[in-house]
């Protein structure tokens, strides 16, 4: 039941209870320390801000786990909670199937991503060294999904265009270069700067692996953000 989890994945919990009228859900932060079976595992205490939240034990959670192959979720009980290395952990038991999260793929994250761009052919075929050759324009992601992107561009960028995007993300504390194509499905100048356009695109072309690096990217940067709040 636990296939594809490893230790070291990060972990968001909210409790399966609905909030009351007005209030939002709490997600509490937290990271895989140890699989003890296949619906077993145990979890660092998890964090709420910079406070260690102690979940009740006997209770009822859904989390969202983060791994190498993409984002699953399921429901677990706290069976136990007890210390290890001097650290304050929980040990839950899985209570439903894990399943793939597909539903916030096309989630847009809001950014500020320096990134390159070129006029790309539809049937053109380079090596990732040949394509580091290649003639690039700057640009500016402001904001990005695993289906595609909207971003700002000096020079004006046609509508139904086909261009290819070279963008490197932060991920897991490596680099990772991408070089996606895409078509543009809009192209206008910025309202906010009539010097530079805003343009959409839609990926074309992406792998699987590639989807979900930029969404496990996207996901993480959420967090980090909701950590420090």
């Amino acid at each position: 039941m636990l296939s594809g989890l490893n230790i070291g994945d990060k972990v968001d919990i909210v409790d399966t209870k609905e909030p009351r009228s007005g209030e939002r859900k709490s997600v509490y932060l937290s990271q895989i320390v140890d699989i003890v079976s296949s619906t077993q595992l145990k979890i660092l205490m998890p964090t709420l801000g910079t406070r260690v939240v102690p979940l009740e034990v006997n209770k009822r959670f859904n989390c969202t786990y983060y791994t190498s192959k993409g984002l699953y979720a399921g429901d677990f009980v706290v069976i136990e909670r007890t210390r290890e290395n001097n650290m304050p952990v929980l040990k839950l038991e899985i209570r439903t199937p894990l399943k793939k999260v597909q539903r916030r793929e096309y989630y847009r994250y809001d950014c500020m991503l320096p990134m390159k761009y070129r006029e790309a052919e539809v049937d053109e075929k380079y090596t990732i060294e040949q394509m580091k050759e290649l003639e690039w324009k700057d640009g500016v992601i402001v904001d990005l999904s695993g289906g595609g992107m909207r971003f700002v561009v000096p020079t004006g960028v046609l509508k139904d265009s086909y261009m290819q995007f070279k963008l490197v993300l932060e991920i897991k504390d490596n680099y990772r270069e991408f070089y996606l194509y895409g078509d543009i499905i809009s192209a206008r100048p910025s309202p906010n700067n009539p010097r530079v356009f805003e343009c959409r695109t839609q990926f074309k072309k992406i792998s699987e692996v590639e989807r979900d690096l930029i969404i496990g990217y996207i996901f993480e940067q959420e967090r980090k953000k909701r950590s420090s709040v």
